[in-house]
């Protein structure tokens, strides 16, 4: 039987949604696929102590890394939009990093491809948000403001929470 449920992470949440699957594992449900942008769908199973990883590629993990996380017990469950999803039973070296600076790279990889286009495509939307609003239409106002909300908002929050996390490996 499977389980769908919606729940909503930023890339800046990688490692509360890792809590999450974990959580849910030791529930009984097993995590199958992520459909964008928030459904989980689950399997159920029986419960076990199984620990969720996520790491980020951007589409260029190679064989070699894959045979690697593979030789370490993780088993690759789902893939989208760069980020890999890993699973094994819970141990000894329960972080798919070897390191700080492996967990530090993976964030740098994640503020470069993801943050910073994200961050211009918000300006750009800034900017038309405001044309819109400028021409004083009512209706358009209202969408483009909550738009605007929205983008800042996400940018800050992501930004915000990227940092504190670089903070905290680079001690």
């Amino acid at each position: 039987m499977t389980k769908t449920e919606v729940k909503w992470f930023t890339i800046a949440d990688y490692q509360e949604e890792e809590k999450y699957l974990t959580e849910m594992h030791r529930k009984g449900y097993k995590f199958v696929k992520l459909i964008l942008p928030c459904f989980f769908v689950f399997e159920e199973c029986q419960p076990e102590d199984v620990v969720y990883r996520l790491d980020y590629k951007n589409n260029s993990e190679r064989a070699d890394y894959m045979q690697m996380v593979s030789d370490y017990g993780w088993e690759c469950v789902n893939k989208k939009v760069g980020w890999l999803c890993f699973r094994k039973p819970k141990g000894e070296n329960d972080d798919i990093f070897s390191d700080k600076a492996s967990k530090l790279e993976m964030i740098n990889h994640v503020f470069k491809t993801r943050l910073i286009p994200f961050s211009i495509f918000s300006i750009c939307v800034l900017f038309n948000g405001y044309s819109a609003i400028s021409n004083g239409d009512a209706v358009l106002t209202i969408i483009w403001a909550v738009l605007i909300f929205l983008y800042v908002f996400l940018v800050v929050y992501c930004n915000i929470k990227m940092r504190k996390l670089k903070k905290e490996l680079e001690q």
